[in-house]
């Protein structure tokens, strides 16, 4: 097995560590989107450093690097992975919160956390030890509700990351795929 199809099944196992983290611990999937994208980065510099000597793959390579250039999510995941390598853990957690039941607040009451839309979807934005509905500062385990998180790029807050992670593997496999069948009886 070559070095570069060796690295692109470690980047469909991070892709798959992603799906596997518990919505309960968010921070997981984040480390693990993280690595995904340093990973799949390095598929292209092991291709580079594999198939370097092989006859005619530098200009194959470079008519490739050329497309990749173009390609807006290609160039999304070299910035990702510049910014989650050099500054910080890229994605951005948001939740989604459902009441399983209809509550009524007393007039005197208020709905402290989380704040609702008069769709009865509400945003949460506290750590994972906030397990509880507060009202008026205290917390009511009684109410009953669901939640969903989506993990977002600042960059491209229309697609969930999880999307854009696959579509970047469908891409870097394919060209792993070309590249082997291409060249990978001449390398030395």
């Amino acid at each position: 097995m070559s070095a570069t199809i060796q690295r692109l099944i470690e980047v469909m196992h991070m892709y798959n560590q992603m799906n596997k983290s518990p919505k309960e611990k968010p921070n997981l999937f984040i480390a693990n989107l993280n690595s995904f994208i340093s990973l799949a980065r390095s598929v292209t510099l092991i291709m580079q450093k594999e198939f370097h000597n092989a006859p005619g793959f530098s200009d194959w390579y470079a008519v490739k690097q050329e497309e990749m250039k173009k390609d807006k999510d290609m160039k999304l995941f070299v910035e990702l992975r510049n910014e989650s390598l050099k500054e910080k853990s890229v994605g951005k957690i948001f939740y989604k919160i459902e009441l399983l039941e209809d509550i009524t607040i007393p007039s005197k009451e208020a709905l402290s956390w989380p704040s609702f839309k008069p769709n009865n979807e509400g945003t949460l934005a506290l750590d994972e030890d906030n397990k509880f509905f507060k009202i008026n500062g205290v917390p009511r385990p009684e109410i009953k509700y669901d939640y969903s998180i989506n993990y977002l790029f600042k960059q491209r807050p229309e697609t969930p990351a999880k999307t854009l992670c696959l579509a970047h593997y469908k891409k870097l496999e394919k060209l792993v795929k070309e590249c082997n069948e291409k060249f990978s009886d001449t390398k030395n």
